[in-house]
C-alpha cells in the first residue's frame, strides 16, 4: 500500500533524476566542443559579422552605464565625463586598484636597466596619446550627470592602458558589471569581472580569451626586457600586470589560450569552470 502510494513521487524523482542527467552530459558535451577547431573557427567567424553591426556608444540610463564597443582612451574618457572625474586617474591610484586584486604592480625604475633598440615597446605609441588630455581640466563646479551603480558592457576590448583606467573607474564606483545576453566580451573585457562588486552575463554572451597584445603583436613570454627609457619600463609593467590577471582565470581557459591563442567560450560553459 506504501508502495503504490509512493509510487507518483518516486516517478517524479526518477524522471528529476534523468533531467538532471540530461543537463550534466548536455553541459560536458558543451564544454569538450568550445575545444574542438570548428568550434573556435565558427565563432571566430561570427564574432567578425558581429563587430560590423555593434555601433560605439558610451550612454547612461538613470543608474546604469551601456558601454558598447572598443576600450579606448575616447570611449573611457567619455565613461569618465559622465561622472565629471578627471582623466586619466594617476598610476598610484591603478598600482592601488591592481594590488586589491592580488597585482604586484611595480613603480621604481631598476637601476642600469637595457634594452635593444628594435624592441617592440619603442614603437608603441600608447604613451603619446595622452599628451594633450593631460593639460585639460575640468570644471569642479560642474555636477555629475549620472551616478552609477551598474555597467552593462559588450565590448571586443581594446587598448591596455585604457583598460587599466576602465578597471580604476569600476573599482572606484564599487559598480556591478553585467554582460547582456548575446553580448561580447572579448581581451581586455575579459579582466573586468576581477574589479567589479558583483558580475553577471547571458548564458548566451561569447567570451574570447587572449595573451596581451602590443601593436598587434602577441607577447608570448613572461618575462620581459627592462628597457632604457622610462615609458618603455612602464609599458613592460603594464604586460606584466595583465599577465598576472591572466593567472586568475581557471586552468580550462589558460589551456584554451595555450591551445588557439584567441580562445572563444559563451558564458554558460564558463560559469561550470567558476568563471
Amino acid at each position: 500500500m506504501i508502495l503504490i502510494l509512493l509510487l507518483p513521487v518516486m516517478k517524479r524523482f526518477i524522471f528529476l533524476f534523468f533531467i538532471i542527467i540530461f543537463q550534466i552530459k548536455a553541459v560536458a558535451q558543451d564544454s569538450s566542443a568550445v575545444f574542438t577547431i570548428d568550434y573556435q573557427k565558427s565563432k571566430s567567424e561570427w564574432t567578425q559579422k558581429y563587430l560590423l553591426l555593434q555601433i560605439p556608444s558610451v550612454r547612461c540610463e538613470g543608474e546604469t552605464i551601456f558601454f558598447t564597443g572598443a576600450i579606448d582612451h575616447s570611449s573611457v574618457r567619455r565613461l569618465f565625463k559622465l561622472v565629471n572625474m578627471k582623466y586619466p586617474v594617476a598610476r598610484s591610484e591603478i598600482v592601488n586598484i591592481l594590488s586589491e586584486v592580488g597585482v604586484n604592480y611595480h613603480t621604481d625604475m631598476p637601476a642600469n636597466p637595457k634594452c635593444d633598440d628594435d624592441d617592440i615597446f619603442e614603437k608603441n605609441h600608447y604613451f603619446y596619446i595622452l599628451k594633450d588630455l593631460k593639460k585639460k581640466k575640468q570644471d569642479p563646479a560642474l555636477a555629475p550627470t549620472c551616478q552609477p551603480k551598474k555597467l552593462v558592457i559588450s565590448s571586443p576590448g581594446g587598448e591596455l592602458r585604457a583598460a587599466l583606467q576602465l578597471y580604476y573607474f569600476i573599482r572606484k564606483h564599487s559598480l556591478s558589471v553585467e554582460i547582456p545576453d548575446y553580448g561580447i566580451c572579448m581581451s581586455a573585457c575579459t579582466r573586468i569581472r576581477h574589479f567589479s562588486e558583483s558580475f553577471s552575463a547571458g548564458p548566451n554572451s561569447l567570451f574570447m580569451f587572449h595573451r596581451p597584445h602590443v601593436m598587434g603583436h602577441t607577447i608570448t613570454h613572461r618575462i620581459f626586457r627592462v628597457c632604457l627609457t622610462y615609458k618603455q619600463f612602464i609599458e613592460n609593467q603594464i604586460l606584466e600586470a595583465f599577465w598576472q590577471l591572466e593567472d586568475l582565470f581557471p586552468e580550462q581557459v589558460i589551456e584554451g589560450i595555450n591551445q588557439f591563442e584567441d580562445f572563444y567560450v559563451p558564458y554558460h560553459v564558463l560559469e561550470t569552470w567558476n568563471y
